[in-house]
């Protein structure tokens, strides 16, 4: 820039698959007007985002809720995936399953994806993997023995059946993991994922999650255990790190409030029966084997 002067330069960020992927984003921002170009089509993105418009006296609020609580949940935990605790940008289990159901009411796309991946990630011994990172090459990821990942399949199941009425997700299939168990004395594994030659439908896949959280059994006070989970009103302490802790969350989250065994809301629920799983909306009943 010549003295005295002003300029504007762009400084450009991205990501790409390969080299040759990369060289060609770059030639495609090579000049200024392509810089201007693609610019004003992200801001006109986010000038305009959002399902959701509220107009308050408070102009600063009609923002927050119509704009930046949806941008949130899209860029900041489904695109990017972080946030002030999960900051690695892998793919959380319970993680984006929460954050795929808070946008059901906004777009149902979202979370039906959602429970695909996490379907795609679940061992065949109805375990799950915790986290995992996408992208680039195989995908690697973290086997454990934490239950309270397995009950966030269900549950996000029975929020989008019941907010959506699209119960045709329930005889998607997706594959499951292939891989050897954790060890007796492992406490979790860090490993390349494979997709193995079995699949199921996605209430197969949730039968597994409760079958698999049911067969840890309980503890001293009848309260499920939480195996090596991170939520801390385990008990005994040590911030769920013992496998003998149970937590009272993960209890709840199984038999909800209507001391029966389900999951779900009282219009639509996922019930345990004799190891069946029996799932019902008002009046109607339907039985898997």
């Amino acid at each position: 820039v010549p003295e005295k002067s002003c300029g504007k330069a762009y400084f450009l960020l991205g990501g790409a698959d390969g080299k040759d992927e990369a060289k060609r984003l770059v030639s495609s921002l090579s000049t200024f007007e392509d810089c201007e170009r693609e610019f004003s089509l992200v801001r006109d993105r986010f000038d305009n985002f959002g399902h959701l418009r509220l107009m308050l006296d408070d102009k600063r609020l009609s923002y927050f809720v119509s704009t930046f609580l949806e941008y949130q949940v899209r860029i900041c935990r489904m695109l990017a995936r972080t946030s002030l605790y999960q900051c690695g940008g892998a793919f959380g289990f319970r993680d984006q399953l929460q954050d795929a159901v808070n946008l059901l009411l906004l777009d149902s796309a979202p979370a039906r994806e959602q429970i695909g991946r996490a379907c795609a990630h679940q061992f065949a011994a109805g375990d799950v993997c915790h986290w995992w990172h996408a992208g680039t090459g195989p995908e690697h990821g973290v086997r454990t023995r934490i239950s309270d990942d397995l009950l966030w399949l269900p549950w996000a199941v029975c929020e989008y059946v019941e907010k959506t009425g699209d119960a045709e997700i329930l005889r998607a299939e997706y594959p499951f993991l292939a891989g050897e168990e954790l060890e007796e004395n492992e406490h979790d594994r860090y490993q390349p994922l494979e997709p193995g030659a079995e699949t199921g439908t996605v209430l197969e896949h949730c039968r597994r999650a409760l079958m698999r959280v049911l067969a840890r059994g309980v503890g001293a006070h009848g309260l499920l255990l939480i195996g090596t989970g991170d939520w801390n009103e385990n008990e005994p302490g040590n911030g769920g790190s013992s496998p003998e802790g149970s937590a009272l969350l993960l209890s709840t989250q199984l038999y909800g409030q209507n001391n029966g065994q389900f999951i779900g809301s009282p219009n639509l629920t996922v019930q345990l029966s004799g190891g069946r799983l029996v799932s019902g909306k008002g009046n109607a009943v339907t039985v898997y084997n």
